[in-house]
């Protein structure tokens, strides 16, 4: 009697369990958040208004000098700087990272094909450059073997195609430096 098929008596008494969830609170859709609480929401504006009520917060609030310490941040904490409790310090870490990033920068550079003196370049002028308009006290700039590796193809490219087709070298005369 078990597996007898049921009659369609039996069908139309049983009912799909109701799922609940008990919360505490109601359950509400938004029809009835929005009448319980009184939402509404507002129409929305046009992107011309936007924008304008965007430019005018911003520019009342305006500082020349908060701009030009947001571009170059070294104005803003050199003036702070403590000379007598920092500067030995820099100089210390300073020569920690020279004596790790010239092998590396040299290594690098041979790894991309190129010379290693451009490793070198890679390694110092980023973080010169880092120091005066970086954001980020804590960051490690320099270069990494994945780049390098990627690097490598495109120079090894150019270099061949370059050695292989004749290019006249010429002589940019400088008042400075004489560049050949």
């Amino acid at each position: 009697m078990e597996n007898d098929p049921l009659t369609v008596d039996q069908i139309c008494l049983y009912e799909k369990p109701r799922r609940k969830a008990e919360l505490g609170r109601d359950v509400l859709n938004l029809d009835d958040f929005s009448k319980k609480f009184h939402f509404q929401r507002r129409p929305s504006d046009s992107c011309k208004h936007r924008l304008k009520e965007y430019y005018k917060n911003t520019l009342s609030h305006f500082s020349l000098l908060e701009w030009i310490t947001s571009l170059v941040p070294l104005l803003g904490w050199l003036p702070e700087y403590n000379v007598r409790a920092d500067l030995v310090n820099d100089i210390v870490a300073g020569f920690t990272v020279a004596i790790m990033h010239i092998p590396q920068g040299m290594a690098y550079g041979l790894l991309a094909g190129v010379d290693p003196v451009v490793g070198i370049y890679t390694a110092f002028f980023p973080v010169l450059l880092y120091s005066i308009l970086g954001t980020m006290p804590h960051v490690s700039m320099g270069t990494f073997a994945v780049i390098s590796i990627m690097v490598f193809a495109p120079v090894s490219e150019f270099s061949t195609t370059l050695e292989s087709s004749p290019v006249p070298q010429v002589s940019l005369p400088s008042p400075v430096l004489n560049i050949s």
